[in-house]
């Protein structure tokens, strides 16, 4: 991605009006130094190359989650950080596929409380869907009142 692309990718999105000053620099050295590196980088890799830039507190307590409310970034399987895809940056919203989740648990407080089950729905921009459910075993019994409340039952979750 040009330089030139990397400034109106950032201030096009919808991010950009809510970083402070500090934020907005940060997120755009680390596109800068994503934009010139061939592979995708650790947190650590990229911290590093942003040193030259920023001081190690503030990088450290900063940069993830600046780079993760920025539409621009992309956290890999790997836990790597690399660039979106220059085409879908240019995409507006509504071509691109969405997904919803559901998170039902037998309780609100981990590590007490287990999930359930998990649902998604990807939604294509031609109205298509695609969907997923599993129902997991939380290994301990399932409470009455949850029971109620979603329809499962023990021997559906074993």
């Amino acid at each position: 991605m040009q330089p030139d692309s990397l400034s109106v990718a950032i201030e096009s999105s919808p991010a950009y009006r809510t970083l402070e000053p500090g934020q907005l620099e940060l997120v755009a050295r680390a596109a800068e130094v994503l934009a010139a590196s061939s592979t995708a980088l650790t947190h650590a890799q990229l911290a590093q190359a942003l040193r030259r830039w920023f001081s190690g507190a503030r990088l450290e307590d900063t940069l993830e989650p600046s780079l993760e409310r920025f539409g621009l970034f992309r956290k890999t399987a790997e836990l790597t950080w690399k660039l979106a895809d220059a085409a879908t940056l240019g995409r507006p919203f509504g071509e691109l596929p969405v997904c919803v989740l559901d998170v039902e648990a037998t309780g609100g407080r981990p590590p007490l409380h287990r999930i359930i089950e998990l649902g998604a729905v990807r939604i294509e921009p031609d109205g298509s869907t695609s969907t997923l459910d599993l129902l997991i075993n939380p290994a301990r019994p399932l409470p009455p009142f949850i029971a109620r409340m979603t329809g499962l039952t023990q021997p559906q979750l074993e």
